[in-house]
């Protein structure tokens, strides 16, 4: 069973994503601001983390380039998941150091073929 950090400012879509995990029976921790996400992270060493883009009190690129920063959290996968839908962008937070990024609204088999491919 892996540890998902679920990182989303809206709940509904934290909690569509918290039923693909528990459907794929991982453990999912849910988080709505991105201030608390390095703290979390470093604290619960999740295997994979689940990231919106853009919420209201810091932003995904923000969240990640202070994960990044860490040694206890630097290794954790991060995938993006986003209303953007530029090419550009998805270019930007793989330069940045995220593994993967899924545009909203994401289809319930992509999110499960991203949580699967980054946590076996």
């Amino acid at each position: 069973m892996a540890r998902i950090l679920i990182v989303d400012d809206d709940w509904t879509n934290l909690e569509t994503m918290d039923k693909v995990c528990q459907f794929l029976r991982h453990q999912a921790q849910l988080c709505d601001s991105g201030i608390q996400v390095c703290q979390l992270a470093a604290e619960n060493q999740p295997d994979l983390i689940l990231l919106d883009m853009r919420m209201t009190d810091l932003d995904g690129i923000g969240v990640l380039q202070c994960l990044r920063r860490e040694p206890a959290t630097q290794h954790i996968p991060v995938v993006f998941i986003t209303a953007g839908q530029e090419e550009e962008e998805s270019e930007r937070v793989k330069a940045e150091g995220a593994k993967d990024y899924l545009s909203k609204p994401v289809s319930l088999a992509a999110l499960q073929a991203v949580i699967q491919k980054y946590t076996v």
